[in-house]
């Protein structure tokens, strides 16, 4: 056992006067000595790193020893991948963080409170209730309209006569009428649904960037609209119109 110790010590010292030779044999311009293990877990340090081993982890010792910088080892084309992901994710992240903050400070600047805010969704929602009004407005108009053609064109039917190219166009015009006024009713009922759902989640953020602040009375209360919708009777006329054509 003594023996094995001494042994030991006799290679390590080698190993230290080696180092130390090496060291002193170095021109004053060299860049010092590299270090750097094998395979097989053996370090070993000489003037250049055999090129088996340039990719992994080696260190540079100054004149005196001391490690002066190291070099990790040459990453793995799947590890460079991983990486662009996941920067590509941080700066996503970061990219959606910033649009949130500059959305919460709009939010802030813009309502004082609460009420400010379902003052404003319930003023949008008036608005827009009010141009579908209109276009119920000008359906039934139309509608009337189309009945005038539609009874020319029965009347003229039973005395064995045409539509003029005129009378035609009139009435297919209105008909289109009738169908693009619906069309837009569609559009801004979607728009009410989105404009709701957009206010509510302001609501939300708003209440929680103003933890504490009072809360509006009406805030949970929508308005119901008078509007009749497009499974009303008129519909099923707008149907019984189209296929009359």
């Amino acid at each position: 056992s003594r023996l094995r110790v001494t042994m030991k010590s006799v290679f390590r010292l080698l190993i230290i006067n080696s180092i130390v030779l090496l060291i002193t044999q170095l021109p004053a311009h060299a860049g010092g000595i590299k270090k750097w293990v094998d395979e097989n877990g053996i370090t070993h340090y000489g003037t250049s790193i055999p090129p088996q081993y340039r990719d992994r982890a080696h260190s540079e010792l100054n004149q005196h020893g001391i490690e002066v910088k190291r070099h990790d080892r040459a990453r793995t084309p799947e590890e460079i991948e991983r990486d662009k992901a996941l920067a590509a994710l941080r700066a996503e992240q970061q990219k959606l963080l910033q649009e949130q903050q500059a959305r919460d400070r709009i939010l802030l600047n813009l309502y004082r409170n609460e009420d400010d805010l379902v003052m404003a969704r319930d003023g949008k929602l008036a608005q827009l209730d009010g141009q579908i009004k209109l276009k119920h407005k000008e359906i039934r108009r139309l509608k009337g309209r189309l009945s005038d053609f539609q009874i020319t064109a029965a009347s003229a039917e039973r005395g064995g006569k045409t539509l003029t190219a005129k009378q035609l166009t009139n009435l297919q015009s209105t008909q289109r009428s009738i169908e693009k006024s619906y069309a837009m009713i569609l559009s801004q009922e979607d728009e009410k649904r989105a404009t709701l759902e957009r206010y509510n989640y302001d609501l939300a953020r708003f209440r929680k960037l103003r933890q504490g602040g009072a809360r509006a009375a009406n805030a949970d209360v929508i308005a119901q609209s008078d509007i009749p919708d497009l499974g009303d009777p008129a519909v099923t006329d707008s149907r019984a119109d189209h296929r009359h054509r």
